[in-house]
């Protein structure tokens, strides 16, 4: 048996190393997640130069042309909050509680939620994974809805559920930075009972006017999200990534179709046997001198070389790819067609099915998102308003009730239709005796109440009676005198 201190020796070692390849690992995730984030918000140069170079022999001199399908694809995806939800604030499930659901009220169109939530919902669709923060700014008095994305997050995970946070840790930097504090890394960490900050090494931080380190919530005040659950023991799920190689696949097919378009566009000069210092005066911009031959032996001549490819199978592979990947993720191709035709709210409804599909999984998902985020609130906005630092707004200076809850109905996605196809829908909603002609007056005139619809069906009524038949003139006077809804 070997020796108890190298044993030990090795142990170390041995940890040492997989605490190095976690790290590795985890640098090359909030990465990827970057790179996600750079490409969503149109800041793709940086890594579409790297792609190119991969790709062409000279990418220097290719003209660069970027198009964004990634955030089009994760717009599409995001479907949950394209209309507020009906939220209530309900102490026993069944009635609103008025003093409850007017704070929340507040806290919602104070910081603007209801945008962040949409952002958030993107964001979910992007990365796999992100955190929602209801962050307390004390000079503004209110809850800022903080998007936590995961190229800035680490995560301690629990033995017996991996896919669940013991400690969540989140980079901060300096707000205003200085020769000392430049390019310093700063962690700010969340357990249950405990939050403190670190530095890069994992150093404590003791922040200033900091009485202890104690958690005042009794909970990490970030909302997990996730698009799927994260697969075996990953706390992160891993996003879009494959748009993302789609997006550089066809970012890197367009620099090549437009170089080819180019190229196509005019008659490229040959010179043979001509003296390069003629050729850089006869232009047209840099023609191709061929030598080989003594000047004299053969004429010095000029001739037109016509580049041309297949340029439209360039177009048709593009297409397909852009098709084909996003057909397999649930979004209709017709939305990344150019000469998509005029569709009824039917026809874009049948076509939406796998991503109505999909957001019908997602509804059960964000109903618990959001009364996780609630229970959140409580906890966060409870605290906060005894600080005399929150200057919260004095109305509002009350906390949430104990028994309160969040109920939420998330809106139905609607189709646009036609005129002609709203008629027809009503039209056959009266034969069905499910709707009638007041109904439908209402539908198409919303301002009108019921005693207008009804007066405003009698004088059509009439007018079409009195108008009908080839002689108006000399049936106007046959006609009694228009009805009034009171002698009908």
């Amino acid at each position: 048996m070997p020796p108890v201190d190298t044993i030990t020796a090795a142990e170390q070692a041995v940890r040492r190393s997989l605490e190095q390849a976690k790290r590795t690992a985890d640098k090359q995730r909030r990465a990827e997640q970057r790179t996600l984030l750079d490409y969503y918000h149109n800041d793709m140069s940086d890594d579409m130069s790297g792609v190119l170079k991969t790709v062409f022999a000279h990418p220097d001199e290719k003209l660069k042309v970027e198009v964004n399908l990634l955030r089009k694809f994760v717009d599409t995806k995001a479907q949950m909050f394209q209309e507020d939800p009906e939220v209530m604030i309900s102490t026993d499930g069944e009635e609103p509680n008025d003093p409850d659901q007017e704070l929340w009220d507040h806290i919602v169109e104070r910081g603007q939620w209801y945008d962040g939530l949409r952002d958030a919902d993107a964001m979910v669709k992007l990365l796999g994974t992100v955190h929602l923060y209801p962050r307390p700014l004390d000079e503004d008095g209110y809850l800022d809805l903080a998007i936590v994305t995961p190229d800035v997050t680490q995560v301690v995970q629990r033995p017996d559920a991996p896919h669940r946070a013991a400690a969540i840790l989140y980079k901060a930097f300096h707000r205003v930075e200085t020769v000392v504090t430049a390019g310093r890394e700063e962690w700010v960490v969340w357990y249950p009972d405990w939050h403190f900050t670190v530095d890069e090494d994992g150093g404590y931080i003791k922040a200033p006017g900091r009485k202890d380190t104690e958690n005042p919530y009794k909970l990490i005040p970030l909302l997990k999200l996730d698009d799927r659950r994260p697969k075996a023991n990953h706390y992160f799920g891993t996003g879009a990534l494959d748009m993302l190689t789609v997006n550089r696949a066809v970012n890197a097919m367009l620099v090549a179709l437009a170089h080819g378009e180019i190229n196509s566009g005019w008659v490229q000069m040959l010179l043979r046997n001509v003296p390069k210092e003629l050729a850089k005066k006869m232009g047209p911009d840099s023609p191709f001198v061929v030598e080989g031959q003594k000047e004299g032996d053969i004429p010095a001549g000029m001739e037109g070389l016509h580049l041309a490819s297949d340029l439209d199978k360039m177009r048709g592979a593009i297409q397909f790819l852009i098709e084909q990947a996003v057909l397999l993720n649930n979004v209709p191709p017709q939305e990344f067609r150019t000469d998509a035709p005029t569709e009824s709210g039917f026809a874009k409804m049948v076509q939406r099915l796998p991503l109505l599909e999909e957001r019908k999984r997602d509804v059960p998902k964000w109903r618990r998102n959001m009364k996780g985020l609630f229970r959140i609130v409580k906890a966060v906005w409870n605290y906060e308003i005894t600080r005399p630092e929150f200057e919260v707004d004095p109305a509002f200076k009350r906390p949430f009730s104990d028994k309160s809850e969040l109920l939420v109905d998330f809106i139905d996605p609607v189709f646009p239709e036609s005129e002609l196809e709203k008629l027809e829908r009503y039209d056959k909603a009266i034969d069905m005796g499910l709707l009638s002609r007041v109904d439908a007056m209402i539908r198409v005139n919303p301002d009108l109440d019921e005693d207008a619809a009804k007066a405003k069906l009698l004088d059509i009524a009439y007018e079409n009676q009195k108008f009908k038949g080839a002689n108006l003139l000399a049936e106007l006077d046959l006609l009694p005198d228009r009805p009034t809804l009171t002698e009908q």
